[in-house]
């Protein structure tokens, strides 16, 4: 797959994330640049009667982290990719009562072939980390890669739902062929 065909699907998966989240594309998390960053917040809350009256209320966030690797893949870029994610979650993570769940997925898009040992790390890895102890809600982190030249998506099991329009788009490709 040539770079203009990269540059092509990120500006596709780009336009499927414009309509909900909030899309910057040239961001850049810690050391690692990437070719867009989009979030999602989502707020619902409970009332009695009038709103003054507030039962309940929760915060919902999702934040997706796409870089792209022209290079084959190393171990040290993934590595400083979840890194820099991980250690930049409390500054996009609420940190009030109200808050419940923050997803973040970092996406790796590469146009080389991905070797068997970085596709069952992607698949194992997923991390939790709860706010004051699980009071302020949690943080869940997904690691995936979308392999370009297989035209398919690595993530764990339970991050399948938070990279369906990279999925989505894969396949489309591949019917209108």
């Amino acid at each position: 797959m040539t770079q203009q065909t990269m540059k092509h699907y990120i500006n596709e998966i780009m336009n499927k994330y414009v309509v909900f989240f909030d899309v910057y594309r040239g961001d850049k998390i810690g050391q690692t640049p990437l070719a867009f960053s989009a979030l999602y917040k989502r707020r619902d809350e409970k009332y009695l009667i009038t709103k003054t009256i507030k039962v309940w209320g929760i915060e919902n966030q999702q934040c997706v982290f796409a870089a792209t690797r022209e290079e084959p893949l190393t171990k040290e870029f993934i590595q400083q990719f979840e890194r820099d994610i991980r250690e930049n979650i409390n500054s996009y993570v609420a940190h009030h009562k109200e808050h419940m769940s923050t997803i973040f997925l970092g996406v790796v898009v590469t146009d080389q072939p991905v070797t068997e040992a970085f596709i069952k790390g992607v698949r194992k890895y997923r991390k939790v980390k709860f706010i004051k102890y699980g009071m302020h809600g949690w943080a869940e982190l997904y690691l995936a890669i979308v392999d370009l030249h297989a035209e398919k998506v690595y993530v764990h099991r339970k991050g399948d739902t938070y990279v369906e329009p990279f999925l989505k788009s894969l396949l489309k490709k591949e019917e209108q062929t």
